[in-house]
């Protein structure tokens, strides 16, 4: 090897930035109620319909 060659341990080594910390956190999306209530207004709706489904069958 000849020392035109070589190759500095900077030029091979993984460069690391220091921790900064984490930044600040925004709030969480505010949509999990409405959510919820269409969820169950509609498992009510089904309820419901089944319901009446099943009172009119005749059997």
């Amino acid at each position: 090897m000849s020392a035109g060659s070589a190759v500095l341990p900077s030029q091979c080594m993984a460069k690391f930035k220091p921790f900064k910390g984490k930044a600040e956190k925004r709030p969480a999306p505010q949509g999990g109620i409405s959510c919820l209530i269409l969820v169950i207004c509609a498992m009510f709706l089904v309820m419901f319909f089944l319901y009446y489904v099943m009172k009119n069958a005749s059997g």
